[in-house]
């Protein structure tokens, strides 16, 4: 019968089988002390081999197979580990861990054991043989170089804050004496005048400096038929799922904030909804009535003129009055409008504008109450993907990757610039006494550009981006393609995501959409 492959020898009957090729056997012996009280680890390896002669095989046979058949290089090692152990910790207790540790040391140990390995097989029939491999590790030398490395590295830390520190307050001094040179002027403009070589560190130390001029309001996200309230902060986001008092519209599609009185506008699937948070949650579910039930419900609600106003792709435009929230009043299909309306925006009291593909369509109010649509619209000469408004700026991203801001009324183009991808979403990140515009391109990532510079941050991420983007002064959030993960950064650290909410984990849906209260952005 043939050896097996960690056998060294076997007795068949009276026959004495042996291998004539040698196996590598190991020892590992953990917990030795050097002379200066440090732990030590040693781990030795070596060949082992039989010897064929009458007197080798009967030394082997007593040793080994008086009551086993088979030697194994399992017995060898642990046959010879009580005298190489004994051997390891004589020479470890004489030497410190730093003399074993050395070239010379380790050649030492390694030599002396391997002595006591061949004087042990000897005596029983084998031989030790080279190729001798040690290893020699200090578990405690190693716990103190690693302290001291983290010891060094938070003096390297603190020397590189100290620096830090001097030189954003010396940048945030250049900055304020710019303010004041030229009191006209935004943030992005004032950027303009610095050094180029500085602009990116001045844009990071401005947007934390912008962070701590405002109270920043909590972020909702719907999902399901819930809202969730994220509240980002220097740890972990605080999460919390807030059920809606029942009613009958559907799962949530779309979320903004009423800065005015503090109200969520909601988009349901049937309908929409005004939720007031400082009345102990209290709602009020407006009803599409007759064609409602599309899976893709409401994409924008707005308050224009004591009215809810809604967008929805194969409803049309639906406008309720406040006191009859069970019938609209008002519906445009989008048969009249040519095509599924969006991005519903107020301008003022009079004025609202929305995106029928690649058209700016206006509503007006008069004097008299009477409404007016001024259809077709204004070809931008793309699909639009996305309008907001801050101050008397509106901002018009298009799906051929152009981001146009618009001023006056009727709107007109005041500026035009082209994003780094095609944008399929649109955010803004208030700061100082301006806004910079983040995007969502086709590609998933989420870039930030300024109105009146022209640098450019990307925001890293895990997940790729794709449905939404909101931020205050303190953070920027975006929902990822796939819907299930809400990504969460300080908008100064662009280089990777603060935190990362596994939405469908918290509320067991995905998420539709992101807001903020402006007021408190």
């Amino acid at each position: 019968m043939a050896l097996k492959p960690d056998e060294l020898a076997r007795r068949d009957n009276l026959a004495l089988q042996l291998r004539t090729d040698p196996l590598r056997v190991t020892w590992r012996f953990d917990n030795l002390v050097s002379a200066d009280a440090h732990q030590l680890r040693v781990e030795l390896s070596c060949g082992i081999a039989t010897i064929d002669s009458p007197a080798e095989r009967r030394f082997l046979a007593e040793t080994f197979l008086g009551s086993a058949s088979v030697l194994t290089t399992a017995d060898v090692v642990e046959h010879f580990k009580p005298v190489l152990r004994g051997k390891a910790e004589a020479l470890c207790r004489g030497k410190s861990a730093m003399e074993l540790m050395s070239d010379a040391g380790k050649a030492a140990l390694r030599d002396a054991l391997l002595r006591a390995a061949d004087q042990a097989a000897f005596k029983c029939g084998l031989r030790a043989l080279a190729p001798v491999d040690l290893s020699l590790c200090s578990p405690t030398l190693e716990q103190i170089a690693f302290e001291q490395m983290q010891r060094r590295l938070a003096e390297e830390q603190a020397r590189g804050r100290l620096e830090h520190l001097r030189r954003a307050g010396e940048m945030l001094k250049q900055f304020e004496e710019l303010r004041r040179a030229n009191p006209g002027l935004e943030a992005g403009e004032l950027l303009a005048l610095i050094n180029p070589a500085d602009r990116s560190d001045m844009l990071r130390i401005m947007l934390l400096a912008s962070a701590g001029e405002a109270p920043c309001g909590p972020l909702w996200a719907v999902s399901g038929t819930s809202l969730l309230r994220i509240e980002p902060g220097d740890g972990e986001p605080a999460t919390t799922t807030v059920p809606l008092p029942q009613h009958d519209l559907g799962p949530l599609r779309s979320v903004r904030c009423d800065d005015t009185d503090g109200t969520l506008l909601l988009g349901a699937r049937d309908g929409a909804i005004v939720a007031d948070l400082d009345r102990g949650l209290r709602i009020t579910a407006y009803r599409a009535g007759a064609g409602a039930g599309s899976p893709l419900g409401f994409n924008r609600v707005v308050r224009w003129g004591g009215e809810i106003w809604a967008t929805h792709s194969e409803t049309g435009v639906v406008a309720w009055k406040t006191d009859a929230p069970d019938k609209p009043y008002y519906v445009i299909a989008p048969t009249e409008l040519g095509g599924p309306p969006r991005n519903l925006t107020v301008i003022d009291d009079a004025d609202m504008v929305f995106s029928v593909d690649d058209r700016l369509v206006t509503i007006a109010r008069d004097r008299e109450g009477h409404i007016a649509v001024d259809l077709p619209g204004r070809s931008l000469g793309a699909k639009v993907t996305g309008i907001l408004k801050h101050g008397d700026r509106v901002v018009a991203a298009l799906a051929d990757g152009r981001v146009q801001i618009h001023t006056g009324w009727p709107l007109r183009c005041a500026k035009e610039t082209r994003a780094p991808g095609k944008p399929t979403a649109l955010g803004l990140l208030p700061w100082l006494n301006g806004f910079r515009i983040l995007l969502i391109t086709g590609e998933g990532a989420l870039v930030a550009s300024g109105v009146s510079d022209e640098l450019l941050t990307h925001y890293a991420a895990n997940e790729q981006m794709g449905h939404a983007a909101a931020a205050s002064r303190r953070f920027i959030a975006a929902v990822s393609r796939d819907r299930t993960q809400i990504a969460i950064w300080r908008p100064w650290e662009p280089d990777r995501p603060a935190a990362q909410i596994p939405v469908p984990e918290i509320t067991g849906h995905t998420a539709a959409d992101l807001a903020v209260h402006a007021s408190k952005a």
